[in-house]
């Protein structure tokens, strides 16, 4: 028994789901098409949402972490 298997014995599950290939609703085009521009409109207000954050970092010399500095570039 390698390491592997040890650890996988003593590893906890990250869901109580249990998986299963019975199809439980198939979704129209039409809603897929509908989905994924709401998707597109959420993704948008958090990339305007990200921008405002970052610019409220500059000015800031104190705020030295290199995920800041490459926002702010």
């Amino acid at each position: 028994m390698g390491m592997a298997d040890k650890m996988k014995e003593k590893a906890l599950p990250g869901t109580s789901v249990v998986r299963s290939s019975k199809v439980v609703k198939s979704i129209d085009k039409a809603d897929v098409f509908e989905l994924n521009n709401a998707n597109e409109v959420i993704a948008l207000q958090n990339r305007r949402e990200d921008i405002a954050s970052t610019e409220t970092f500059k000015g800031y010399k104190s705020v030295e972490s290199p995920y800041v500095k490459k926002l702010v570039r």
